[in-house]
C-alpha cells in the first residue's frame, strides 16, 4: 500500500495526499492552492529562481516534490512524520541551512559529494532532485530566511568545521608554546645534547643580554601564524570549492560551473577567515611561550648561582683529596669511573665517533677529562652531553660516597649503596637516602645526573655477561638462580640493586632501561641481531596500529571526556577530605581550587604546564624520556633509529603530539594540586627560582604516575598486588617475545589493557567500592592516615572515584534510554535517519558503564537481555579494552584447532592475515579519503577462498581471502580483485544479509577526521539489537561452501530479507491463533525470529543452488566459477577407497582413463574443460550410488 504523507501549503489551505513512493502521482499541495504571482507556471522552478529568494519557491509543486525526494532519501532519511511536521516552509529552510553548511563546512561538502556519487545506494530520482534544488539555490537572488537565521547557520557551520579547529589549535602550536623547544634547539643544534635550554639560558645570562633575545615578537609571530593559517585555509577552501563543484557536476545535467573569479572570491573569504582564527590562537600561545621563557630565565639565574657554588665546592673537595696520600689512590679510581661513564655517554650521543676505543682523539679526550676534573675553570664545555661543572660535581659526589662506604676499586658504587641502605642505621657502613641526596646537593647534582654512574656500571656488566656466550645465557634464563653461571648471577644482582635504588629515589633508572642497557652491551651475535630485528619489526607493526588519524581523534575524544571525570574526582575528593578532617583525620588538604587544574594546564596556566615539562626535561632527563618518549601508546618501542623505527615514529607524530598535550597538562595538574595541599601553587614554586632538584621526590614521582594514569600508560613495576604482578609480567613478556603476546595472544597493548581494566574497576559502582570497604574494615583499627590517603589509591581517592563512577553510570543509563534497545550498547543514532555511529572506540573504558547501563535499561523495561553467548563476548571485549581499539581475539584458539586438524583452518588463515594486515594500517587513511570521493572504494570487497586445481593458480585461489584480508587497508584497484572467479567482475562489494547497503563505512573520510565509524542500520538489524542477538549467531557464511552460491545468497537476502521481515512481522499467524509477531512475549519473539531467519536462509540457499545448477548446463563459461568450486568441494571424498573423480573417470563408458587428471588434460577449450568437470561430477554421483547399493546388499 502506498505511503501517504499529508502536507499543508504555506497559506494553511486544506491538505492533500502525497505519495512518496510513486513520483508520478500528483504531488501538488492542495487543489485550492493559488500559485504565487511571482512564479511563472510555464517555467520550471530552477528557472523561476532567478531574481527571487529561495524561500519564494516553497509553494511550487515541483519544488516541493524535490524537497520530499531529497529529504526522504539517504542523505537525511526523514520519515513521514518528520516531513509532515516540517512542511514546505520548514523543508525549504532546512535545505537553505544545508547549503550554508555546504559552503562553509568541509565536512558537509565531502558528505554531499559522497552522497552524489553513491549511485549504488541512492536512487536516480533523489540525486536528480538534489541537483535541481542546488541549481535553484545557486540561481536565487538570496535565501530569504532572514539575517539572524542565516547568521546562526553560518556561525554553526564555521564553528563545527574541522578546519576551524585546525586553525585554532595546530597552526598556533607551530608558532606558540609548542615551538619553544624547537626555537631553542635551532640555536644549539650542533651541540647534540639534552641540556639545550639550560645551556642557551646560561649563555644568555653570561652575556648579560636578557631573556628578550629568546622571546618571540608577539606582533610578528601573530602575523606569521595568521599567514600560515590563511594559506592552509585557502588550500582547504580551494579543495572545498572543487568538492562542491564535483557534487554539482555529478547531479546537475550540463552544469556550467563557477567562473575563476567566483572561485577566487570564495577561496579568498575562507583564507581571510582562517587567518583571523589562526592569528588569534597564535597570539594566545606566543604570550604563554614568552611567559614560560621569563619564568625559566629567572629560574636559570638561580641554577647558575647554585651550579657555580657546587662546582667550586666540587673542585675544592677533589683538590683537597689529591693532597692526601691515603685518598689519592681512591680519587684516581673515581676518575677512572668517570672517564668510563663519559665514554658510554659519548657512545649514546655520537655512536659512530665513539666506536673506535683506540682513536687518538678519543684517547686524548680521556686524558683531558682526567685533567679538567680538577680545574677551577675547565676548558671543555660539554662531554658526553654533560657540562664540565656537572662532571666535576659527579666526581666529587662519587668520591664522597666511596670514602663513606669504603668502596674498593673493583666494587660497584650502585651495589655498595644498595647494600648500605639495607643495613640498620646504627650499624657501621650504613647510609640513608637523605645522606645520599645531601651529598648530591652539596655539589648541585641531580639524581638524574648521578644515575649516569649506575648506567656505566650496567654497561660494564653487560660487556662481561656478553663474554659468557649466547647459548650459556639462554640456558641460564631457564635455570633456578643457584644453578646459573656466575656472570649471570652477578648481572641479576646488579639489576636488583638498581631496582632498590630506584624504589628509594636515589636512581632514576627504571627496570626497562637497566635491562636494555645490559642487553645492548652484552649481545652482538647474529642470533641476537635476528632477535632484535624481530623486536623492531613487531614494535613497528604495533606502532602502525595507532597510526591513523582516526586513532588520534578517538584518543582526543576519550581524553576530553576524562577531563570531566578528573574534575568530578577532585570535587568529591575535596568534599570527602574536608569531611574527614572535620572529624579529626590527620590527612593532607585537597583544596577545591585544584578541581580545574587539568583544564587550566591546557588554557589559562598553559605557560606553567610548559614550564613544568621543560623543567622535567632539563632536571630529570631520564624521567622526562620515560614520561614523554618511551611511555607512549606504542608499548614496545625499541628506541632504534633505523628506517623502520623512523617510519613508525613518523606515522604516529600526530598521535604523539596530542598525547603530549594531555600528559603535559596532567603532569602540571598533579604538581599544582600536591603543592596546593601544602599551601602554595606550582606557579609560586617555579617563579621563586626553584627547580625539581629542590622538590620532594615523592611529589615528582606522584605527578609522573598521575600523568601516565590519565593517558592509560602507567606501568606496574613494584606493584605487589596480584593484578599488578600479572600485568607487569605480561607487559614485560610483550617486550621480550615479539609477535607472541601481540600476535598469538592478540594483546598488542597489554599496558593499555591493564590501565583500561583498572579504570573500569575503580569507576564501576560496587566493584571498586567492594575493595574500598574491605580495606576500610581491615585497616580502620590501626587509625593510620596512610590507608586514608596513600600515594596511589587510599580510601579518599577510591571513594571519590566511586562517586564519579555512579554519575557515569547514571549518565550512561539515560544515554541508553534515549537510544532505546534498537542499537547496540555502544552505538548511537544522532538523528532519525537510520544510520548508527559506532562510538565504542571513543568511549574506551566507559564502554563498561554503557554495557551495564544497557543491561539495566533492558531489565527495567522488560526488554530481552542479550543471549549468554553475546553477553560473555561483549564483557570480554569491554573488560579487555579491545573493542575500543578495534581488534578481535581468538588467534590462539584458531591455531590450536589447526594443530589438531593437521593444517591451517580457515579461521587461522584469517587471523594470520589480520596480523600481517597491521603493517598496512597507515594505508587505511588513503583508502578512506579515496573512498570519500569514490564510494565504490569505501566498501568491503567480496574476496573468498576460491577453489581450483592443485597448482600455482590453486594456491593463489585458495588463499584468496588471505590475500584480501592482508591488503584490506590498501585502496582497492582491479589488480587486487579476486572476485573475477565468481562472474568475471572485479568489483563485487560484500553484503550482510540484514542490510541492503554494501558493508562499509558511510563517509569514510569523516571516520578519520572525527574517529566515528558510521554504518547503515535496517529495521531487521534494529530488531536484532532489541532481541539481544548478533548477526553471526543467526548466519555464518561458512555454512555455504561454494563462494559463488554464497555471494548470490548474501546479495539476494540483503535486498529481500528486511522487506520480507517487515511484511512477515505484521501478519496474523494461524499457528498463534491469529496473533502476530508483535503480539508475542519477548522469548517467543526471539525463537520465532530465529526460525524466520533460518528458513529464509535455507530457502534462498536451496533456490540459488538450483538456479546455478541449471544455469551451468546452458552457460558453462559464465558459470565457470560455480562449476570449478562445486568440483573441488565435492571432490574431497573417496569412493571405494579411490579419489572420487578418479573413480568417476574409470566409470565413464568406454573410458581408458585411470585418473581425472588424465581426462581433464585432454580438454581442447574452456567449454570442453568445464563440460568434462561436470561429466566427472555426474559419473561420480553414479559411482557413489552403485557403491552404496553394493554395501547395502
Amino acid at each position: 500500500m502506498a505511503d501517504n504523507v499529508i502536507l499543508r501549503d504555506s497559506s494553511g489551505n486544506a491538505p492533500s495526499p502525497m505519495n512518496l513512493l510513486d513520483q508520478e502521482t500528483d504531488l501538488s499541495l492542495g487543489a485550492a492552492k493559488k500559485t504565487s504571482p511571482r512564479l511563472d507556471p510555464s517555467l520550471d522552478y530552477t528557472q523561476n529562481a532567478e531574481g527571487l529568494s529561495f524561500m519564494d519557491l516553497k509553494d511550487d509543486p515541483e519544488f516541493q516534490k524535490d524537497l520530499v525526494r531529497f529529504f526522504k532519501g539517504n542523505r537525511y532519511k526523514y520519515n513521514r512524520d518528520e516531513i509532515v511536521e516540517l512542511g514546505p516552509e520548514g523543508l525549504t529552510e532546512q535545505f537553505a541551512e544545508h547549503m550554508r553548511y555546504q559552503s562553509t563546512n568541509e565536512a558537509t561538502a565531502v558528505k554531499d559529494l559522497y552522497y552524489a556519487k553513491d549511485n549504488r545506494n541512492n536512487t536516480v530520482d533523489e540525486l536528480a532532485a538534489f541537483g535541481r534544488l542546488m541549481s535553484a539555490w545557486d540561481g536565487s537572488e538570496k535565501a530569504g530566511t532572514g539575517f539572524f537565521t542565516a547568521a546562526q547557520d553560518y556561525i554553526g557551520a564555521i564553528a563545527s568545521a574541522p578546519s576551524t579547529w585546525a586553525s585554532l589549535a595546530l597552526i598556533p602550536a607551530t608558532f606558540g608554546a609548542g615551538a619553544v623547544a624547537g626555537q631553542l634547539a635551532k640555536q644549539t643544534a650542533q651541540q647534540g645534547t639534552k641540556l639545550l635550554l639550560r645551556k642557551t639560558l646560561a649563555d644568555i645570562i653570561a652575556k648579560k643580554t636578557g631573556a628578550e633575545v629568546l622571546k618571540k615578537s608577539v606582533t610578528s609571530t601573530t602575523l606569521k601564524g595568521a599567514g600560515l593559517a590563511a594559506v592552509t585555509e585557502g588550500a582547504l577552501g580551494y579543495g572545498m570549492v572543487e568538492t562542491q563543484e564535483a557534487t554539482r557536476e555529478q547531479v546537475i545535467e550540463d552544469y556550467q560551473g563557477m567562473t575563476p573569479q567566483q572561485k577566487a572570491l570564495a577561496v579568498g573569504f575562507q583564507s581571510a577567515f582562517g587567518g583571523v582564527i589562526g592569528g588569534f590562537g597564535t597570539w594566545m600561545n606566543v604570550k604563554s611561550a614568552n611567559s614560560a621563557i621569563d619564568t625559566l630565565y629567572r629560574q636559570q639565574q638561580e641554577i647558575e648561582k647554585s651550579a657555580t657554588a657546587g662546582a667550586k665546592n666540587a673542585v675544592k673537595t677533589l683538590q683537597s683529596k689529591l693532597t692526601n696520600t691515603a685518598s689519592k689512590k681512591k680519587i684516581g679510581d673515581v676518575v677512572s669511573r668517570i672517564v668510563k661513564m663519559t665514554e658510554l655517554l659519548e657512545q649514546k650521543v655520537a655512536p659512530k665517533q665513539a666506536k673506535d676505543s683506540l682513536n687518538p682523539t678519543k684517547v686524548a679526550e680521556g686524558t683531558d677529562i682526567r685533567t679538567q676534573i680538577f680545574a677551577e675553570n675547565p676548558n671543555t664545555a660539554i662531554i658526553g652531553g654533560l657540562s664540565s661543572k656537572t662532571i666535576q660535581g659527579i666526581a666529587a659526589a662519587a668520591s664522597d660516597i666511596v670514602d663513606k662506604l669504603d668502596i674498593g676499586p673493583n666494587e660497584r658504587i650502585s651495589s655498595a649503596i644498595a647494600r648500605a641502605l639495607s643495613k640498620d642505621p646504627s650499624e657501621s657502613g650504613s647510609i640513608s637516602t637523605k645522606e645520599v641526596i645531601d651529598i648530591l646537593n652539596d655539589y648541585a647534582i641531580t639524581r638524574e645526573e648521578f644515575s649516569n654512574v649506575y648506567l656505566s656500571e650496567l654497561s660494564e656488566a653487560g660487556k662481561t655477561l656478553g663474554q659468557a656466550g649466547m647459548v650459556s645465557r639462554t640456558l641460564d634464563a631457564f635455570k633456578p638462580t643457584k644453578y646459573k653461571g656466575d656472570k649471570t648471577k652477578d648481572t641479576e644482582a646488579l639489576l636488583s640493586d638498581i631496582t632498590v635504588l630506584g624504589k628509594v629515589g636515589i636512581s632514576t633508572i627504571d627496570d626497562i632501561l637497566a635491562k636494555q642497557t645490559v642487553a645492548e652491551a652484552s649481545d652482538s651475535s647474529i642470533g641476537m641481531k635476528f632477535y632484535r630485528g624481530a623486536q623492531e619489526l613487531d614494535a613497528a607493526r604495533i606502532a602502525y596500529m595507532t597510526s591513523q588519524f582516526a586513532t588520534t581523534a578517538r584518543n582526543v575524544g576519550f581524553s576530553v571526556a576524562r577531563l570531566g571525570v578528573d574534575a568530578s574526582d577532585q570535587v568529591f575528593k575535596s568534599l570527602l577530605t574536608g569531611t574527614a578532617r572535620a572529624f579529626g583525620a590527620d590527612i593532607p588538604k585537597s583544596p577545591a581550587r585544584g578541581v580545574f587544574s587539568m583544564l587550566k594546564g591546557m588554557t589559562l596556566d598553559k605557560d606553567m604546564a610548559l614550564v613544568a615539562r621543560t623543567m622535567l626535561e632539563e632536571d630529570m632527563p631520564a624521567e622526562y624520556k620515560k614520561l614523554f618518549r618511551d611511555t607512549q601508546r606504542v608499548e614496545v618501542a625499541t628506541g632504534s633509529d633505523n628506517m623502520l623505527a623512523k617510519s613508525a615514529r613518523f606515522v604516529n607524530v600526530l598521535n604523539s603530539a596530542t598525547d603530549h598535550v594531555f600528559k603535559q597538562a596532567a603532569f602540571f595538574a598533579s604538581l599544582d594540586r600536591q603543592l596546593g595541599a601544602a599551601g602554595t601553587t606550582f606557579r609560586d614554586f617555579a617563579e621563586s627560582g626553584q627547580t625539581f632538584i629542590d622538590l620532594d621526590p615523592a611529589i615528582l614521582d606522584r605527578a609522573g604516575r598521575d600523568a601516565l594514569d590519565f593517558t592509560f600508560q602507567k606501568g606496574y613495576e613494584g606493584d605487589d598486588t596480584a593484578f599488578g604482578k600479572s600485568a607487569n609480567y605480561v607487559i614485560g613478556l610483550n617486550r621480550k617475545l615479539p609477535f607472541v603476546v601481540s600476535g598469538l595472544a592478540e594483546m598488542p597493548f597489554p599496558r593499555y589493557m591493564a590501565n583500561h581494566m583498572e579504570f573500569i574497576f575503580d569507576y564501576m559502582p560496587l566493584l571498586g567500592g567492594s575493595k574500598g570497604t574491605a580495606e576500610l574494615l581491615t585497616k580502620a583499627y590501626y587509625k593510620d592516615a596512610d590507608y586514608m590517603f596513600s600515594k596511589d589509591k587510599g580510601q579518599i581517592e577510591r571513594w571519590s572515584k566511586q562517586m564519579t563512577g555512579a554519575m557515569l553510570l547514571t549518565g550512561a543509563y539515560y544515554a541508553r534510554a534515549s537510544q532505546g534497545a534498537e542499537t547496540d550498547f555502544s552505538d548511537f543514532k544522532f538523528s532519525e535517519k537510520g544510520d548508527v555511529s559506532k562510538m565504542a572506540p571513543i568511549l574506551g573504558a566507559l564502554n563498561g558503564h554503557m554495557l551495564v547501563a544497557d543491561m539495566l535499561y533492558r531489565y527495567n523495561n522488560d526488554i530481552p537481555l542479550p543471549t549468554n553467548k553475546r553477553v560473555l563476548k561483549d564483557m570480554g571485549e569491554v573488560v579487555a579494552g579491545m573493542s575500543s581499539l578495534g581488534f578481535n581475539t581468538g588467534m590462539a584458539e584458531a591455531l590450536g584447532e589447526s594443530f589438531a586438524k593437521g593444517g591451517l583452518t580457515e579461521v587461522a588463515k584469517r587471523k594470520l592475515a589480520d596480523v600481517m594486515a597491521t603493517f598496512t594500517y597507515p594505508a587505511a587513511m588513503a583508502k578512506d579519503f579515496l573512498g570519500q570521493y569514490d564510494p565504490e572504494k569505501s566498501y568491503t570487497w567480496y574476496n573468498p577462498d576460491m577453489q581450483g586445481d592443485a597448482n600455482i593458480l590453486y594456491d593463489l585461489q585458495t588463499w584468496g581471502e588471505f590475500q584480501s584480508r592482508v591488503s584490506k587497508n590498501i585502496p582497492k584497484y582491479d589488480w587486487l580483485g579476486h572476485a573475477k572467479y565468481v562472474n568475471k567482475s572485479t568489483t563485487l562489494p560484500r553484503y550482510s544479509i540484514f542490510n541492503s547497503r554494501p558493508i562499509g563505512t558511510i563517509n569514510p573520510a569523516m571516520k578519520q577526521i572525527v574517529g566515528i565509524d558510521t554504518r547503515s542500520q535496517s529495521s531487521i538489524q534494529e530488531e536484532l539489537s532489541r532481541l539481544g542477538l548478533k548477526e553471526f549467531e543467526l548466519y555464518k557464511n561458512s555454512t555455504v561452501k561454494n563462494p559463488v552460491i554464497r555471494y548470490v545468497v548474501e546479495e539476494r537476502l540483503s535486498k529481500s530479507l528486511n522487506k520480507e521481515f517487515l511484511r512477515w512481522r505484521s501478519q496474523p499467524r494461524t499457528e498463534l491463533s491469529g496473533a502476530s509477531y508483535d503480539d508475542l512475549d519477548v522469548n517467543a519473539q526471539r525463537q520465532l525470529f530465529e526460525d524466520f531467519i533460518s528458513k529464509q536462509v535455507q530457502d534462498t540457499v536451496k533456490d540459488t543452488a538450483e538456479r546455478w545448477g541449471e544455469y551451468s548446463k546452458f552457460a558453462p563459461t559464465s558459470a565457470a566459477g560455480y562449476i570449478r568450486n562445486m568440483y573441488m568441494i565435492q571432490g574431497k571424498t573417496d569412493i571405494m577407497g579411490k579419489p572420487r573423480y578418479d573413480a568417476a573417470a574409470q566409470s565413464i563408458p568406454n573410458s581408458q582413463y585411470q585418473t581425472a587428471e588424465d581426462y581433464l588434460v585432454e580438454s581442447t577449450s574452456l567449454i570442453d574443460e568445464l563440460n568434462r568437470r561436470q561429466m566427472l561430477m555426474y559419473y561420480a554421483d553414479i559411482a557413489e550410488d552403485s557403491f552404496k547399493k553394493i554395501v547395502d546388499n
